[in-house]
């Protein structure tokens, strides 16, 4: 029941957001001065792509699966340091947040599927300079 509740919440708070960054105003909590999750991350769910244009962040991510690429998309909000986001690939989706350090050279997250499942960690590394 705390995860389905959890999961009603953050889909409200996601969808408030996008609408509120959505029109011609700036966004009202947009991102820390810095703060840009563009970029190639390495994680433990394989290699995220991010392009960050002002509060609003699509990317996309692939893992291998059966010794198959699976690609999926991200698209989400930037506000404070944190990236909230909508995942989806195939037949499925989710939620998830990343929450970027200090540094700007790596983040922490997490993310679970539609219906508030169990979450998982998802942590990324900046590749390159």
């Amino acid at each position: 029941m705390r995860q389905l509740v959890r999961f009603a919440l953050y889909s409200l708070t996601l969808a408030s957001l996008t609408l509120a960054c959505a029109g011609a105003s700036p966004c009202p909590d947009g991102p820390e001065p810095g703060v840009d999750f563009t970029g190639e991350w390495d994680t433990q769910w394989g290699l995220v792509r991010l392009e960050q244009r002002a509060h609003a962040a699509t990317g996309t991510y692939t893992y291998l699966s059966d010794d198959r690429p699976i690609t999926g998309r991200l698209e989400g909000v930037v506000s404070g340091r944190h990236l909230r986001f909508r995942w989806s690939e195939r037949d499925e989706g989710g939620f998830g947040w990343f929450a970027m350090t200090a540094d700007g050279q790596s983040f922490v997250g997490e993310w679970w599927p539609d219906g508030g499942g169990e979450t998982h960690v998802w942590n990324g590394v900046r590749r390159g300079p």
